[in-house]
């Protein structure tokens, strides 16, 4: 008989008087992964924290493992045997992968610790799953993949009932993914563990779950079993949600704005962790450098980002050095990390304007033609005084005006489908192309494929710093994200 570890039942929360979560009903079997996709972003923080946290519900009730531990008649039971693993994590960097695993735990009640105990413990634990990893060795100094890989270990040492994983490809490689989820395969079909796992791409929750919800604006729309879980069946829902699933489909295959001149171009570069790279990037293309095992993206975000003198990096066929104003960079989740929440719109707008236009806010005239253009684009908007009450969807429009509007050759995008919901991502895409075709070269930053196949023009795929190999968008079919399947055992 099949035993149930989590049910939620028509469970709603409100917030200042705003339905998060609206009635959401789902279940979770023991020794199960089952695969949570999120349309948009409505309730999803909510629901982690009331699997985790039992946080207080306007009405429904909430099972774990078949007892009731929530609902909306009295007051609810401690925190839940969950564990969240995350691109955030929850290792402390100083101490060791023993003392981690074994010593930060709410349930640890020694006084005294013998580390040759810990560490033969935690060895054993690792070389069950096929991994070598130092015991005493800093958690700082472990990998992505390592780092991930010990919480996995943790979750189990601590009795977890029920592993959350949450928009991990967002900063995992894809072999890096490959190898959790050869771990996470093994717990659970040897240590029956169950899983959830959140993610917005509905290619990479196929391949690993074996059933799949949709969730939309805080509620269960659909569920998917392994024969269901296939673009083919997608398609048959309505255009409009099919749009959002699977944006990938709708590339934008009208012609761009650029030209066939070379603008970015880096021959044989030698830097830190790259290896003999070479590239060239003209107007109005898009070019994504996808790095297979995290060796590429900081060493190139490093010499990009400063102000170095290379040779071997010419924009417009001069020295990097002397040209990096025609470059613009978007760092990850740039609504959290390029907006001023207190400044107003038009300031956020005109931001970088200062290093092209001397004087620039001392000149109120230059402000209000700039006011007069984009009021045609954005109406009203322009004149809030402050952002906090701009939606996310409006914040994401105001981040690439201002890209346009500062014009450079090249924008820099580090993985811009990073933590945004289906939604985002969608309009992301239009606005990447809109800047296409106004002859704007893109470089993507990224360790998964998502939604890059819908704005890119060439894929280049990286390990250990060099180049392995490239595609023209014809050839994209012939590379697969989710380079595991689910009949492949764990090591």
């Amino acid at each position: 008989m099949v035993e149930e570890a989590l049910r939620l039942d028509r469970v709603s929360v409100r917030q200042e008087g705003i339905t998060l979560l609206d009635s959401f009903s789902m279940r979770l079997f023991k020794s199960e992964i089952l695969g949570l996709i999120p349309v948009n972003a409505q309730g999803l923080d909510e629901l982690v924290n009331l699997v985790k946290s039992n946080s207080p519900v306007h009405y429904g009730y909430v099972w774990l493992s078949e007892h009731l531990v929530n609902d909306y008649r009295r007051p609810r039971k401690p925190e839940n045997p969950v564990f969240i693993l995350d691109a955030k994590g929850s290792l402390i960097d100083t101490m060791s992968v023993a003392e981690n695993v074994f010593v930060v735990r709410d349930r640890m009640k020694k006084f005294l610790i013998n580390r040759r105990v810990l560490n033969e413990q935690f060895t054993r634990l690792s070389t069950e799953v096929g991994l070598e990893i130092d015991p005493e060795a800093e958690a700082g100094t472990l990998s992505f993949f390592e780092r991930k890989a010990v919480e996995l270990i943790k979750a189990l040492v601590l009795g977890t009932r029920i592993v959350v994983i949450r928009d991990l490809s967002n900063a995992a490689s894809p072999d890096d993914l490959k190898g959790l989820m050869r771990i996470v395969r093994f717990y659970r079909e040897k240590k029956k563990q169950t899983f959830l796992y959140i993610c917005n791409d509905s290619e990479e929750a196929f391949s690993w779950c074996d059933r799949c919800v949709l969730m939309e604006n805080g509620r269960i729309i659909k569920t998917l079993y392994s024969e269901q879980m296939t673009p083919e069946f997608l398609s048959r829902f309505p255009q409009g949600f099919q749009r959002y699933v699977n944006p990938g489909s709708l590339a934008d295959d009208s012609e761009t704005g650029g030209s066939q001149n070379p603008v970015f171009q880096i021959s044989r570069l030698s830097f830190r962790t790259i290896r003999d790279l070479s590239l060239s990037l003209s107007g109005g293309e898009c070019l994504v450098l996808m790095d297979l095992d995290h060796t590429l993206h900081e060493s190139l975000t490093e010499l990009l980002k400063g102000r170095s003198a290379d040779e071997s990096v010419t924009l417009e066929g001069q020295p990097f050095s002397r040209g990096r104003e025609k470059m613009a960079f978007l760092d990850e989740n740039p609504v959290r990390t390029s907006l001023f929440r207190d400044m107003s719109y038009l300031d956020n707008l005109c931001f970088p304007l200062d290093r092209k236009i001397p004087f620039f806010w001392t000149r109120r005239k230059f402000k209000r033609s700039i006011r007069q253009e984009y009021f045609k684009k954005v109406g009203p908007l322009i004149d809030m005084q402050s952002l906090y009450s701009l939606p996310p969807d409006e914040c994401y429009k105001l981040i690439f005006h201002r890209i346009s509007l500062q014009k450079p050759r090249v924008l820099v995008c580090v993985q811009p489908f990073s933590e945004v919901d289906l939604y985002q991502r969608q309009r992301i895409v239009e606005l990447m192309n809109l800047l296409k075709k106004q002859g704007i070269a893109l470089i993507l930053l990224v360790y998964s494929l998502s939604d890059s196949p819908a704005v890119a023009d060439q894929l280049i795929l990286f390990r250990r710093g060099r180049i392995i190999r490239k595609l023209n968008k014809e050839d994209f079919y012939l590379y697969s994200s989710s380079p595991i399947s689910k009949e492949s055992p764990p090591k």
